[in-house]
């Protein structure tokens, strides 16, 4: 029975460098047949700032908002867990 190596890497160093998931494959192709798609439109007129700040604006509110619920939330754990603390010691 002859043994026959089936690793085509010493390493996986050798794997990663050298595979051949590393080279390109060569295979596109465009012919006189390929459809290629329509260039997209370019934005006309100037962007609305006064929406784009105000939605901003809401965006924020709403990160102070969760921020200051965390923070309610926080201090309500730290209670609790002091209660806890302080009921598991007394036994």
């Amino acid at each position: 029975m002859d043994f026959k190596e089936k690793k085509k890497f010493k390493s996986k160093w050798e794997e990663y460098h050298y595979g051949e998931w590393k080279r390109g494959s060569g295979k596109t192709y465009v012919t006189l047949e390929t459809v290629i798609p329509a260039a997209p439109e370019k934005p006309t007129g100037a962007p609305d700032e006064a929406a784009y700040r105000k939605k901003k604006q809401d965006i924020d509110d709403s990160i102070n908002g969760i921020n200051t619920n965390l923070g309610e939330r926080k201090t309500q754990f730290e209670e609790v867990l002091a209660q806890k603390q302080a009921a598991r010691g007394s036994k």
